[in-house]
């Protein structure tokens, strides 16, 4: 999945299964990208959501999360996602995937969680969370340390350190 920001863009892998990948950042506006790379070029296909109980004590919404568009680029099938909200966690399938050397029927997904704020990926916001923002503040963003700009603006700062406060105690199951 990628994600831009004001540092540029990061890609944030995927786990196939168990439990979703988690995603703690938030520009504000709800629009993420999955990038769904196969092993042969791709020219065709489609994706949906499937929005699930939000939180983990169950008492959020299911989200609203939906596939506005997808497109295609070598081996990678690029969906856009709209109206995400936090505290959710989708499946993202993809069906119908045909490559360009006339491949077809190819199918597959992948959960995808957003929490925003919780760099550790442990599933819930919390003091852990505000200390690794804290002590990554001012560093210069990379492949490693790309989780900690929670607000994308570009930089670890008092931005998101409020950000992740204020979320604390959400999670996801």
């Amino acid at each position: 999945m990628t994600h831009g920001g004001g540092a540029g863009t990061f890609n944030l892998p995927l786990p196939l299964t168990g439990n979703s990948g988690i995603e703690g950042r938030s520009d504000g506006t709800s629009n993420y990208t999955v990038v769904l790379t196969f092993d042969t070029p791709v020219n065709g296909g489609s994706a949906n959501v499937t929005n699930h109980t939000s939180n983990c004590d169950n008492n959020i919404p299911v989200g609203t999360g939906s596939v506005s568009s997808v497109s295609f680029s070598g081996n990678d099938m690029i969906v856009t996602l709209t109206g995400v909200t936090d505290q959710q966690v989708l499946t993202l399938s993809a069906t119908g995937v045909t490559g360009t050397n006339g491949s077809t029927g190819g199918s597959g997904s992948v959960p995808v969680g957003f929490l925003w704020g919780n760099v550790n990926t442990d599933r819930i916001v919390n003091a852990g969370d505000t200390l690794l923002v804290r002590d990554n503040a001012g560093v210069t963003l990379d492949n490693t340390n790309f989780q900690y700009d929670v607000n994308l603006d570009g930089g670890v700062n008092v931005g998101d350190t409020t950000t992740v406060r204020n979320n604390s105690a959400h999670c996801v199951p």
